[in-house]
Parts: structure tokens; sequence; C-alpha cells
């Protein structure tokens, strides 16, 4: 099963109403992430911007687990900040830490570590 299926499984088996535009990451180890830390990696298309409210981020607690982390993150957060990003190929690349010391911030070396962990949601 994908990600995305398993993510939405997840979700309708607690009640969350996938409102927005629905992103998933799988969990990197250090030792399979280019970043060489634990991360999650999300990309949204720059072109939805305008088009949706909200961006719907499941990222996974753990390798290959059926539990999430659930972050919605304001299609305007990225508006509002979309320089402060790291862009190619018309998407904005997240490389969110999975790391205790800087969950849910921004490790991309293009990136200005911005902090998501104020969009967590469950």
């Amino acid at each position: 099963m994908t990600i995305r299926r398993r993510v939405q499984a997840w979700a309708a088996a607690r009640g969350i109403n996938i409102r927005g535009d629905l992103r998933t990451s799988k969990y990197y180890p250090a030792d399979q992430s280019r970043s060489k830390r634990d991360t999650w990696w999300v990309e949204v298309p720059v072109d939805k911007l305008d088009s949706v409210e909200h961006f719907e981020v499941f990222c996974e607690k753990a390798v290959e687990t059926d539990d999430f982390h659930h972050l919605r993150i304001p299609a305007t957060y990225f508006k509002e900040n979309e320089a402060k990003f790291y862009t190619t190929n018309g998407k904005i690349s997240v490389w969110l830490s999975a790391a205790k010391d800087d969950l849910f911030r921004d490790t991309h070396p293009e990136g200005r570590h911005l902090d998501f962990g104020r969009f967590l949601s469950s």
C-alpha cells in the first residue's frame, strides 16, 4: 500500500477531514537522507499557492509505520515566505527535521530554517 493510501486510511480512522491539498512524506533516517539527519521531505507546487487554502502534510512517525504527524499549513504561509524556501522545477522543497532538537524546522541548506511546528494538528 502506498504512503498516500496509508495516510488516507489513518486519517479516516481518526475522523480527520482532509480539506486541503494532500502531501505525504516517508520518514528518512539520517543514513538515507540527503541532509544526513532524520528528515521528512515535502514538495509544494508553487502554482497551487493561489488555489488551495491549506496543505495537509502527513509525515511518518517512523520508518514504514502506520502512524503519522499531521500538519495543516496555510498556503498563505508559503506565499508570504516563498523567498525563504528552496524552489526548484516550480516546487518549494522543504526538508523538515525529524530530530527532537529542531523538530519540524526546514533544514534545507538553501532554505531559511523556518519552523513548521505551530501547524502540527495531530
